[in-house]
């Protein structure tokens, strides 16, 4: 029986990679382990897988964030300590002022019967009833004769205006200056017969009004007053003298 001749062997034509030869040349190497090319990956730190799994921490957490509002709460504190502190402080040094310092008064004394060519049918009562002295003390005042059924004029300015003075006046002190009329170009003058007439008719009724500034220990003060009185048996429309009475602190009213 004959025997078919073998067929060439082909050649592999798979060109080998630096790789397979290294493995090869650690397989036939005499003498040296194994390269292990297989590592095994590292443990991962517990710290930081504890971090990961419970996650960023908290603004609240920290003692720095803590510290700094307390810090700011504490200057809040004493900023509004210091406020509450300055108010009542002024308070008391308010109502120290008020109980101390000088008060004037003022209350009129009017004619029973007016008369033809009187120059004062009202006085003016002033006086001190505070606790320290007036000093250099200013009076304005005007005298008129009012319709019934209006109010005073309450202007303080022109030649009809009169005024008083007084230097130095002690808690308790009382005068009574007299309140003049006045012409139109600033002389005075007797009260007439028809104003008399009117007067007694309850056509007309006497007003007196007016401003004082006076100064003690705690600084500048005024008081406006205004005061009336009717002859006859009428209504009177006064209100506005009424409403004139006030005082304050500082420089006069406009």
């Amino acid at each position: 029986m004959s025997k078919r001749p073998h067929a060439p062997r082909k050649k592999n034509q798979q060109t080998p990679t630096p790789q397979d030869n290294t493995e090869k040349e650690a397989d036939t190497a005499p003498g040296q382990p194994p390269l292990i090319t297989n590592v095994p990956p590292a443990t991962p730190n517990c710290t930081e897988s504890n971090k990961r799994k419970d996650g960023p921490a908290h603004w609240w957490r920290t003692w720095g964030t803590w510290k700094r509002v307390l810090e700011v709460a504490a200057a809040i504190s004493v900023v509004v300590y210091a406020a509450l502190t300055y108010l009542q402080w002024h308070d008391l040094r308010h109502n120290f002022e008020v109980d101390q310092r000088a008060w004037i008064k003022v209350t009129y004394t009017f004619s029973d019967v007016p008369s033809v060519a009187e120059y004062t049918p009202v006085h003016l009562n002033r006086s001190n009833v505070g606790k320290s002295p007036a000093i250099r003390e200013e009076i304005q005042y005007v005298v008129e004769f009012v319709r019934t059924d209006k109010g005073p004029s309450l202007v303080l300015s022109g030649p009809k205006v009169g005024h008083a003075t007084a230097l130095f006046d002690f808690p308790g002190d009382t005068y009574s200056p007299p309140a003049f009329l006045f012409d139109s170009k600033g002389f005075r003058r007797g009260i007439t017969q028809a104003e008399v007439e009117s007067l007694r008719r309850g056509d007309t009724y006497i007003s007196v009004f007016g401003l004082i500034i006076y100064t003690d220990q705690f600084g500048t003060h005024w008081s406006r007053f205004c005061g009336w009185r009717g002859y006859a048996a009428r209504n009177f429309e006064a209100e506005t003298c009424t409403l004139w009475n006030a005082a304050g602190d500082g420089d006069r009213p406009k």
